[in-house]
C-alpha cells in the first residue's frame, strides 16, 4: 500500500543507503514522493491518509526556497508577504493545486504567515526606523511591504485564519495613527 511504501522509504537503514533517495535530503526525490502520494490520495482511506500525514509531518520533506524543511516550517508559494519565507518550490515547475495541495495541507504546509511573525517583523522594523521616515512614510513602510500590503494579505488569508488568530488580530493595535 501507499502507507507501507512510505514507511519503507523513510526507514533509517533505507535512508542511509542512498542520499539520492532520502526524502529529507533530496528535493527531487521529495517532490516525486509527494506527487506519488498526491496521485493516490483520493483513493486512499481516510485512516491511511492520516497516518501518511503523521509520518510526513515528522520529516523535512518539503522542498523550499530555503532548502528542505519540515512541512510546518514551509509555506505555499501564494504566501508572499515576506521574501525570505521558505516557500515550497518544485524543480519540475509542478503547479500546487488539486490533490497535491490537499496533501501539502494535510502534512502541515502553511497557507498563511502566523500573525505573531507579522507583528514581530512589523514591530521590529517600525521601532528601528520610525524616526528616520517622513510623515507620509510613517504609515509604516517596513522593508519590502507596506500597511496596504499587510491589509491586502490579511484579506486574502482571512478564511484560513484560526479563531485564536482572529481574536488576536482584533485585540492588536496594529495600525497606530501616531507614535506616542
Amino acid at each position: 500500500t501507499l502507507l507501507d511504501w512510505l514507511k519503507h522509504i523513510i526507514q533509517p537503514n533505507v535512508v542511509r543507503a542512498s542520499p539520492e533517495f532520502n526524502i529529507a535530503l533530496s528535493p527531487k526525490w521529495a517532490e516525486r514522493v509527494l506527487n506519488v502520494i498526491a496521485r493516490a490520495w483520493p483513493n486512499t482511506q481516510k485512516a491511511h491518509q492520516d497516518e501518511v500525514a503523521d509520518l510526513l509531518k515528522q520529516q523535512p520533506c518539503a522542498p523550499t526556497s530555503a532548502g528542505m524543511k519540515l512541512p510546518a516550517e514551509a509555506y505555499f508559494p501564494s504566501v508572499n508577504l515576506f521574501k525570505d519565507l521558505p516557500t515550497v518550490t518544485f524543480s519540475e515547475g509542478v503547479p500546487i493545486r488539486g490533490n497535491l495541495e490537499k496533501v501539502l495541507q494535510a502534512i502541515g504546509v502553511r497557507k498563511h504567515v502566523e500573525l505573531q511573525i507579522i507583528f514581530n517583523r512589523h514591530s521590529l522594523s517600525t521601532s528601528l526606523s520610525y524616526l528616520h521616515r517622513s510623515p507620509e512614510d510613517r504609515m509604516i513602510k517596513t522593508g519590502d511591504w507596506t500597511i496596504h500590503d499587510l491589509v491586502k494579505y490579511l484579506v486574502s488569508v482571512q478564511s484560513t485564519l484560526s479563531e485564536d488568530e482572529i481574536t488576536r488580530l482584533k485585540a492588536t493595535n496594529a495600525f497606530p495613527s501616531e507614535l506616542s
